[in-house]
């Protein structure tokens, strides 16, 4: 899918009628308070480009759960972006269960080009503990109203919530490429300060995923979304000030570069398997360079101390996300060739 540049404003905890055991929306994204219509729009006249292609994006809370005069307000401010060409489109997060015939149909007459949903999981004891109040099925339901009127529809993953594994992390992955998403969205639960989960941390009866698990298990779902040709457009909580500083995570494995990390561990297997085979000498796109060797160079250090010395070559020839050694081009995300 195309990706257009993204406007976001947040509207923590608007409308949402549970508050999961893992939701701090004011510390995820920094916003402190809802945001009044009237001045939102004044400072989108001025950052705004003049004319645009991108999506002014309504996030946090559940947006077709807000009462309908602040929805119209919204989109009211939206049409007069789009109609003014400051926009294409307008993109808007809801739950699963908050989306019928008629709320799908006034989002595509308003203009509404995407649609992200808050699945989380696709297993009933898992969204039960977490307190989401909806079922896997729902996603399903949503997707079928949203698809019928041409909107966009992305879901929402976060491995590693109280009751779940590895087993159920890839479990809900399938499910969720069986619905063909346009994307996905994944990110490993983080125990945040002030949420329900915090208390089952502190408690003892909550673990959530190491940072090393996380990274493995993010990989392994991102090599099966791409094999399915389901893009991921992000993984983990966006980076902010009050994730970065430590204030807001009390367990868990936030990381302000996770894809990175994700897209870090691909290289470091499909190098490895090369290198098993006597391959020293590879050749890959310079955008690809700073993934293949790792942050602070660890896959180029681990790499060559097991297998080196191994030399690389950059050309912009080359494709993205493949790299070429003896002749032979292998893609990033085959796990066997």
């Amino acid at each position: 899918m195309s990706r257009r540049s993204i406007y976001p404003i947040f509207l923590p905890h608007a409308g949402c009628p549970h508050r999961c055991i893992f939701c701090a929306q004011v510390l995820t994204s920094a916003c402190i308070c809802l945001p009044d219509p009237a001045v939102t729009f004044e400072t989108l006249l001025v950052s705004l480009p003049q004319s645009g292609d991108g999506e002014l994006a309504f996030y946090g809370g559940s947006f077709t759960l807000l009462a309908e005069i602040e929805q119209q307000r919204w989109l009211e401010l939206g049409a007069r972006l789009l109609a003014a060409g400051r926009i294409a489109a307008l993109r808007i997060s809801t739950r699963p269960d908050a989306v019928t015939p008629a709320i799908a149909r006034r989002l595509a007459a308003a203009g509404v080009a995407t649609v992200e949903l808050g699945c989380q999981s696709f297993d009933p004891e898992v969204l039960r503990r977490a307190g989401r109040g909806h079922s896997g099925a729902a996603a399903a339901q949503a997707l079928l109203l949203l698809r019928a009127e041409g909107i966009a529809v992305g879901l929402h993953l976060m491995p590693g919530l109280p009751g779940a594994d590895v087993g159920e992390a890839l479990h809900s992955l399938e499910m969720a490429l069986a619905l063909q998403p346009d994307f996905l969205r994944i990110h490993p639960t983080v125990v945040l300060r002030g949420t329900g989960l915090e208390k089952l941390y502190d408690s003892g009866e909550y673990q959530p995923l190491s940072l090393p698990a996380a990274v493995q298990l993010g990989a392994t779902m991102l090599r099966r979304a791409r094999a399915a040709n389901i893009p991921v457009i992000r993984f983990g909580l966006m980076a902010n000030e009050n994730l970065d500083s430590g204030a807001a995570v009390v367990a868990g494995p936030y990381h302000p570069a996770f894809g990175q990390l994700i897209r870090s561990r691909l290289w470091f297997e499909r190098i490895a398997l090369l290198a098993e085979r006597g391959c020293c000498f590879f050749r890959l796109h310079p955008a690809d360079l700073a993934d293949v060797f790792g942050q602070h160079r660890s896959n180029f250090k681990e790499l060559n101390n097991r297998y080196g010395p191994l030399t690389y070559e950059c050309s912009e020839t080359l494709s993205r996300e493949t790299i070429e050694s003896a002749g032979v081009f292998y893609s990033l995300f085959s796990e066997k060739d």
